[in-house]
């Protein structure tokens, strides 16, 4: 195992991505943080008018303000730190908070000054980020920050500088109460939080190693069906050449039993082929992790609409449907992969004009959104989806049971199949249907996201 790996096994809830949101979040509470205690510091000044070392104060802030900007700079000019220097900054972090906090905290009050408590929020950060025992070096750190704090003002070590004119940093008595409930507060708080996000790393292992044997099912399934779909391919393809050739041959020695029989065998042969296309397909994009850079390139999506209607216009003039185009521009660029859009609509176009009325209309639109969004439409005026069947009609090998009376065939796979595309390009399908009154479908396709693929291609 690499280190990477070591890192991963050991973080499983962190990765570079969030960890380095994390470090800009704490430069940014950082920045409010040193605000804050600036705006109190004037306050106590012009109200309270406490005896402290304002000079000191703003100076350590000042301090403070600039370790902070660098912070900044170099998580903006270093982007490419690793895992393991990502958590090394953030330790750092930590350090010089817990010591910049502890020299505040003797600057204004000492022990009298209850923002001693703030020692927490580094604790339960610690806890957070890192494993057992970090945290508990970072624990004790700070508990040895404070005492060192409390022991030195009561030795006059460190001077004591007095807010409440109550001299508590000389009862011996309060002060090893405070340090001891101190020490107890942040132990107790780092044994909990550390606790809890043992449990939670133990549950995300669980998790992820259920996924991991999810994923593997899936693949082995995946891997089935290529491997079955292919081996059945090649003898249907052959029974069903075979049967239309005997057609073809003899269809004049047959009688019109003798053909209608042919005929249903070879349309049979076809439909087992149209699933094993689709069932290939399917595990193909199942497996697909985003937007593929495999066979991408730039399309005219206008331009296979158009394909797909003329492709389709044999159908429409037998069943007497009007297929109408409502294109905004002759031109809309797409990157994608030719065989997978044409897929989408064709499935879409075809299911539109198979389940129509005799009469009916079909309406394929496509518009675009700036240069962000395409939004692409087939509507129809067919027998619609029942309410009941809505919410399965991407399920795959579903047919509605109006679907199944309008015609026998049908793989029950091409609405899955245009889903799970959709889907991998970082799209949405929207459905909009009436039973007896029309169907609509919407997809809407990112077209920025092309932009990041055709550079991983031209990279290669």
């Amino acid at each position: 195992m690499d280190n990477r790996q070591l890192l991963e096994e050991r973080f499983p809830f962190l990765n570079k991505s969030i960890l380095q949101t994390r470090i800009q979040w704490s430069i940014n509470l950082r920045w409010i943080a040193i605000t804050g205690f600036l705006l109190a510091t004037l306050l106590a000044r012009s109200v309270f008018q406490l005896d402290i070392p304002y000079e000191k104060v703003w100076g350590i802030l000042a301090i403070l303000a600039v370790i902070n900007l660098s912070y900044l700079l170099i998580a903006k000019i270093h982007k490419s730190f690793s895992f393991r220097k990502e958590l090394y900054f953030l330790a750092v972090h930590i350090v010089i908070d817990l010591l910049a906090l502890s020299w505040l905290i003797n600057m204004t009050g000492g022990i009298e000054n209850p923002m001693y408590i703030f020692f927490i929020f580094h604790i339960v950060l610690s806890s957070i980020l890192f494993q057992r025992p970090v945290p508990y070096y970072f624990a004790t750190f700070a508990v040895v920050l404070f005492s060192g704090l409390v022991v030195g003002e009561y030795v006059r070590v460190f001077t004591h500088h007095c807010i409440f004119h109550a001299d508590l940093h000389e009862n011996i008595a309060f002060s090893i109460l405070v340090v001891t409930v101190f020490t107890m507060t942040v132990y107790i708080t780092t044994y909990i939080a550390t606790s809890f996000m043992w449990i939670f790393r133990e549950s995300k292992r669980e998790i992820d190693g259920l996924n991991n044997e999810l994923l593997r099912i899936d693949e082995e399934k995946a891997r089935f069906f290529r491997f079955t779909s292919h081996e059945l391919k090649s003898p249907l393809i052959a029974v069903q050449t075979s049967i239309d050739s005997v057609k073809k041959s003899y269809a004049k020695n047959l009688d019109a039993r003798g053909l209608t029989i042919l005929q249903r065998a070879s349309d049979r042969c076809r439909q087992m082929l149209d699933i094993i296309k689709e069932l290939l397909m399917l595990s193909g994009v199942r497996g697909q992790q985003g937007l593929p850079a495999k066979h991408m390139q730039k399309l005219n999506l206008v331009e296979i609409l158009n394909k797909i209607i003329l492709n389709n216009l044999p159908l429409a003039r037998q069943k007497n449907i009007n297929i109408m185009d409502e294109f905004s521009q002759p031109d809309v660029w797409f990157w994608g992969n030719p065989e997978e859009m044409e897929q989408v609509f064709g499935n879409l176009i075809s299911n539109a004009l198979r389940y129509n009325k005799p009469g009916g209309s079909v309406k394929v639109s496509v518009k675009t959104f700036g240069d962000m969004w395409l939004l692409a439409g087939v509507s129809d005026t067919g027998i619609g989806i029942p309410e009941k069947a809505k919410a399965h009609i991407f399920d795959e090998f579903y047919r509605a049971e109006n679907a199944k009376k309008a015609t026998a065939f049908g793989t029950g796979l091409g609405l899955s199949l245009v889903r799970q595309i959709v889907e991998n390009y970082g799209g949405r399908i929207d459905i909009d249907s009436k039973e007896g009154e029309g169907t609509s479908f919407k997809i809407t396709l990112p077209l920025n996201r092309g932009n990041d693929v055709e550079q991983e291609v031209e990279s290669r």
